[in-house]
């Protein structure tokens, strides 16, 4: 893949070759090979035979006495600082060009790139600037020019990072997660109970190989039990890992590699307590390059993910959108605001779904590659990308950031306890208010049988009342369980569903939440269709509260955004010919008694209507107003009068 930054090899090519990095003709104050003397000269004459021997160790102490025989050898000090970085020791390489520099810096222009690069990959960022500076002027190759240009920008960019850091505290995951082998890349579910990591350890079979695979924890009195392996997921000599799970957990993208080291990507579903047979996500979205890196949105409408299909530039970000039927679209280049002609990889897509997280060489920044957020826009554009400042971001190679529901915790992998071992453990840290997403809570409900408490497996469907857009439908698990997210600027409403029971709705308004600390936790108990008459004794029926019926404020007038749950109420009719309703009008005490009341008979006869008008023989309805006269909250807080303010339905036969 292509680098912004030049590797050491490439780095070394560069910078021992000539070319327009000429030696300057200025008065000398100082000696070359071309001037040295006898001895000085022997001891030069025998280095460079000894290095095109490839003996650079006997090379390097020609060198080194030769410089001790004349102190101004400034030739001698070059091919010193040469020999150094020729094995990447680039503080004695620094040493010995710097001895040169102060014979004459303008002697050999190619040696203020030279210090000023090894200067920043030694995190001595202002030191590097002025030799960079230098050489920009110097340099009369085009492509060197740019090169020069990038490294100059990130050194300066770099040095303000430095000046101006953020808050960054990290904290190591606790021994339940990490191990002696490396653990990176974690997936949470939407309450944070769940988690999925990848896990790269010796192959038992092959001790000096390793493998990756997939791992599973989930919390316990607030701990996090020990990660166990997924089974059903890993095999025994690929590699799965690079995962990503919807925020309710039941949808897993993971990415797997074979021996040849061909990586797709692969789905997997959960079902119930296991995850099903893993599927190659097939041609249209893998390639034939490297696919990896996927990120889900917490809905799993859409997928994010890395690519070289395009190699030219290196690694890019996709996103795919999923068409329903395990049908995704072709896979759209995320365009030049998010991907450069480096390697953009590593996306997080967060919960909010809008703010997107991916690591990158190719915008400014202090390292190789460093860790960017962007916002899409209300125009379907992308933010231009914010570095997230040093020192979450270093010299070095940053890995992919996940950040949880509430935008509070960033997680990520790093090695940093002992950088000298190739080995990472799971971090987590306060991420700092710029770099955090828009708010994001959960809603998380349990449905069960009205009577009996048992659990049931039941529809639940979240959507927009503004325009019937969806954003979640599952079925409740079989402990009547579900779970996903709600981000904030959205209202939502929720219907849950099953067959020969009443429905059940809610309504959540999130457009102006300014905490959303607090997520949403429902025990729901829908109602058996039963005639009256096999209610038990002393149980009066209750009436179903139609949480996503809207009217104009003090008036009777409904709005559009009704419209679906007044369709749910129809279907139910609809489908129990011998089901007869009464419809019930509530109001809060706000305002004169008499007009409430007047105002809840006409809202519920509003109803009443929409309905006749669909085909509903109206001796099966029936509508009744109550007023101010049956509150179910408080009339004392703004929260308490709107649930105050309610349309039900009442089974009578």
């Amino acid at each position: 893949m292509k680098q912004v930054l030049p590797n050491i090899r490439l780095f070394i090519l560069l910078l021992l070759g000539l070319g327009s990095w000429s030696v300057q003709l200025t008065a000398q104050t100082y000696t070359t090979y071309k001037t040295a003397v006898k001895k000085p000269l022997k001891f030069y004459t025998k280095a460079k035979t000894a290095e095109e021997n490839g003996d650079r160790e006997l090379a390097k102490e020609y060198y080194l006495e030769a410089s001790k025989q004349d102190p101004t050898f400034i030739d001698a000090y070059i091919k010193l600082g040469d020999l150094f970085v020729d094995q990447s020791n680039f503080p004695a390489a620094i040493k010995y060009y710097e001895s040169a520099y102060a014979l004459d810096s303008n002697y050999l222009n190619r040696l203020h790139y030279a210090l000023g690069y090894m200067y920043y990959e030694l995190d001595h960022f202002e030191r590097s600037v002025p030799f960079l500076k230098r050489a920009l002027t110097a340099s009369k190759n085009k492509e060197r020019k740019g090169i020069i240009k990038d490294l100059l920008a990130r050194a300066q960019y770099a040095v303000e990072a430095i000046k101006h850091p953020v808050p960054f505290k990290p904290i190591k995951l606790p021994p339940t997660i990490n191990s002696s082998a490396s653990e990176y890349l974690p997936s949470f579910t939407a309450n944070g109970e769940q988690l999925v990591y990848t896990v790269r350890r010796p192959i038992k079979e092959a001790p000096r190989v390793s493998q990756e695979d997939l791992f599973f924890s989930e919390k316990v009195n607030g701990q996090w039990q020990a990660g166990r392996p997924i089974i059903g997921i890993n095999t025994p000599f690929n590699n799965e890992g690079a995962q990503t799970m919807t925020t309710d957990g039941r949808i897993l993208v993971f990415t797997g590699c074979d021996d040849r080291g061909q990586c797709d990507l692969f789905i997997s579903y959960k079902q119930e307590d296991y995850w099903g047979a893993p599927i190659n996500m097939g041609r249209h979205i893998n390639s034939n390059g490297w696919d990896a890196q996927p990120a889900l949105s917490a809905n799993g409408k859409y997928l994010f993910f890395a690519s070289t299909r395009n190699s030219k530039n290196g690694s890019d970000i996709y996103v795919s959108f999923n068409r329903g039927n395990g049908q995704w679209s072709a896979p759209q280049n995320l365009g030049p605001t998010i991907n450069t002609p480096g390697d953009d990889k590593g996306p997080f897509f967060h919960p909010d779904g809008r703010t997107l997280y991916f690591v990158s060489d190719g915008h400014l920044g202090l390292g190789r590659t460093d860790l960017f957020k962007s916002t899409l826009l209300g125009d379907g554009k992308w933010a231009p990308p914010m570095n997230l400042g040093y020192p979450i971001n270093t010299n070095g190679e940053e890995s992919t950031l996940i950040v949880s529901l509430d935008g509070k915790t960033g997680y990520f992998a790093s090695n940093r306890e002992n950088p000298k071992l190739p080995f990472t453990d799971i971090y987590s840290f306060e991420l700092y208010e710029e770099a955090r997403p828009n708010p994001v809570t959960y809603l998380e409900a349990t449905v069960v049988d009205a009577v009996s408490k048992e659990p049931l497996i039941a529809k639940v469907e979240l959507f927009n009342p503004d325009n019937e857009a969806i954003f979640y439908a599952e079925k409740t698990n079989r402990e009547g369980k579900m779970l996903t997210s709600l981000a904030a600027g959205n209202r939502y409403g929720l219907s849950v569903e099953k067959e020969n029971y009443l429905f059940h709705s809610e309504n959540f308004d999130l457009i102006q939440a300014s905490s959303l600390d607090q997520p949403f936790q429902l025990y729901i108990e829908l109602q058996a269709i039963q005639p009256v008459a096999l209610i038990e004794e002393g149980e009066a029926p209750r009436p179903v509260i139609l949480r996503n019926i809207f009217f104009e404020t003090g008036s009777a007038e409904l709005l559009p955004t009704s419209t679906k749950e007044l369709n749910k109420l129809y279907q139910l009719l609809a489908d129990n010919p011998n089901m007869k309703i009464r419809i019930d009008g509530h109001t809060d005490n706000v305002g004169q008694k008499e007009d409430n009341q007047i105002l809840s008979e006409n809202r519920a006869k509003a109803v009443y209507h929409f309905l006749t008008e669909k085909g509903i023989v109206a001796d099966r309805l029936a509508y009744k107003g109550f007023g101010e006269s049956k509150p179910i909250d408080t009339n004392e807080t703004a929260a308490g009068r709107q649930n105050n303010r309610r349309t039900a339905f009442l089974v009578v036969e």
